[in-house]
């Protein structure tokens, strides 16, 4: 396509530099001497003797075919959308995509689900993150453990080693209940730290806990506080005698009633266990605002009674 003539005076001491010029809809190629040679020219050389005259050559890009690239947050949350033509590679523009934290590990941003290349469809790129554990950088402090309780819990028992982990205090006015999460332990860590507490302590079984003067300590795995991960670690609890509604040298029962075991669960949880009775029976809630834990104490069984309701558990699972 023949462009309106660039037309150019000069003496031979001259050197001309041709313009690229702008149409809307085209792409400039490049100045043709003729409107129909196929080579092009950027400049008059010096030495040139004669007039000359310039021809434009475009190329009709039509109507250019657009597609929309979404960048959206580990959550789908849209973090920026843009429109692009078609063969181009989108630019995501917005801030570093972030993931909150839990209490085990940050989150770091790497880059997006696929690579970003030329945009042929609509596309959508998800923001990816690395885990970087939290570690405290200190080994374990026993001052929280120690003031919950009101005296030296830390040196009746065996030195825990960690340099990552989280006291937590889940006392109320019942008992003193203190969980710490050791996130550096591995199976073995605790099963070698169970072996420290069965040499030192005597085992409770109805308490499934070691006895600590009036305190009591037990292992754990819990696969809920990082959902895909097992934390391990140590729980001690004491029962605040002062505080407790029932006398635990003569407790006085009443006939069970499964209508206030369910009432307190707010589901029929009754019809999800081996039927029981009993005329003597007590219902303990000691639920606070993280977790229920009701205790059912059924004063007329026997050993071999709890042996049999056991064996029914078992039989369920």
């Amino acid at each position: 396509m023949i462009h309106p003539e660039q037309v150019s005076k000069f003496t031979i001491l001259d050197e001309v530099n041709l313009l690229t010029p702008t149409k809307e809809g085209f792409k400039f190629l490049g100045w043709s001497i003729s409107n129909t040679e196929a080579s092009f020219v950027d400049k008059v050389e010096v030495g040139s003797t004669e007039h000359k005259n310039f021809y434009a050559k475009w190329e009709n890009l039509g109507e250019v075919e657009t597609f929309e690239i979404s960048f959206k947050n580990h959550d789908n949350a849209v973090l920026q959308t843009v429109e692009v033509a078609s063969g181009v590679v989108p630019a995501y523009t917005g801030q570093t995509p972030t993931k909150e934290a839990t209490l085990t590990h940050t989150f770091e941003f790497t880059g997006w689900d696929k690579a970003v290349v030329a945009a042929t469809a609509d596309t959508v790129y998800v923001a990816q993150f690395k885990e970087v554990p939290i570690t405290s950088g200190t080994t374990f402090n026993p001052a929280l453990l120690n003031s919950i309780f009101g005296l030296d819990v830390y040196a009746l028992i065996p030195e825990i080693v960690t340099s990552d982990y989280e006291v937590i205090d889940n006392s109320n006015d019942l008992f003193n209940d203190v969980y710490i999460d050791v996130f550096d332990w591995t199976e073995s860590d605790l099963m070698a730290y169970d072996a420290l507490l069965e040499n030192l302590l005597t085992y409770d079984a109805l308490e499934d806990a070691y006895i600590l003067g009036e305190l009591f300590i037990y292992l754990y795995a819990d696969d809920e506080i990082v959902p895909g991960s097992i934390i391990y670690g140590v729980g001690v609890y004491q029962y605040l005698e002062d505080e407790t509604p029932v006398d635990p040298v003569d407790p006085e029962g009443v006939p069970f009633d499964k209508d206030e075991l369910n009432g307190i669960f707010g589901f029929d949880i009754y019809s999800l266990l081996p039927a029981f009775t009993s005329e003597d029976a007590l219902v303990t809630d000691l639920s606070d605002e993280t977790y229920f834990d009701v205790y059912v104490d059924i004063f007329t069984w026997s050993d071999a009674d709890a042996d049999r309701y056991d064996a029914l558990l078992k039989s369920q699972v």
